[in-house]
This record gives structure tokens, sequence and C-alpha cells, in this order.
């Protein structure tokens, strides 16, 4: 199965200087609208919730830890729009691939959502300067399938 995510242009700014605008590992949600076309999972941006600094637990040049109070609103918003969720982080190093942290957090997290947002799709994307890499979980399925190609649309 092929997976594609569509970022509107102006939203893929926004994601961009905000998981680079410092020193420090950033983050941020995405809420998709999902349409299934026979062996393609088309994903469509349809808004962000960018994590300020106040609202981490941990925040450093290597690792996020979110706020359960942020995890509950986050979760909240993509129930009461009926949206997937793909969650976005920033590495500081050159290839994009999830951290071993990121894999455990995965591992414990997947499971979260299917719980809190059943019948949902849950994604999660690593960003680096040159390089994006991301995968998603359909409902109760435990091997994730990466996102293939990420669009820039008007």
């Amino acid at each position: 199965m092929l997976v594609m995510l569509s970022i509107p242009r102006q939203k893929y700014r926004y994601i961009r200087s905000h998981l680079f605008k410092n020193h420090k590992e950033q983050g941020c949600f995405l809420f998709v609208n999902t349409c299934f076309d026979s062996a393609v999972i088309n994903l469509y941006v349809k808004e962000l919730y960018l994590i300020k600094s106040n609202k981490w637990e941990y925040q450093s040049d290597s690792h996020l830890e979110l706020k359960d109070e942020e995890k509950v609103k986050i979760i909240l918003k993509a129930r009461r729009l009926n949206y997937d969720l793909i969650e976005c982080h920033s590495h500081r190093i050159s290839e994009a691939r999830f951290s071993l942290s990121d894999i455990k957090g995965m591992e414990e997290f997947v499971p979260y959502i299917w719980w809190k947002l059943p019948g949902k799709i849950y994604g999660a994307i690593v960003w680096t300067k040159d390089d994006v890499y991301g995968q998603i979980w359909l409902p109760k399925r435990p091997n994730p399938i990466p996102i293939r190609e990420i669009k820039i649309i008007a």
C-alpha cells in the first residue's frame, strides 16, 4: 500500500519554521483528512497544532516529552474534528530516521491513540534540515506503513 501526504504550501512553511526555530527539538501535530484510493492512502493536512516550548514536560536538543494535558488537548481536538493525527518532530542530524527513544515512545503511544481515537490512523514524521521520514499505523495493525511521498500543494 502506498501512502502519500499532501501539505498546503503555507502550512508547510509554518511547520518548517516551527521545527527549526532554535537548537532544540521541536514538535507539532497535523490533523489530516484521509482518502483511500484502491492501493493508495492519501493524507491531506487540514490543520496544524504547533507545540509551544512551555507545553513540553522535557525538551532538549535530542529528546522531547509532551505534557499529559497537551496530549489530552490534541486528542480531543482530533476527535472533535474527526481527523486522523500525525505527530512531527525535528532532529538535528542529517539523516531522517527515528531514534531509539522515538521507537520506544511510539510503542507506548500508538496503542494509547488507538484507545482514545478508535478507528483513526496515527502517523509520525521526523524532519531534518535536508530530509524527512515518516510512517503511519492503520487502526489495530501493528506494523507501520512508510509514507512514500510528501507533496507540497497550492
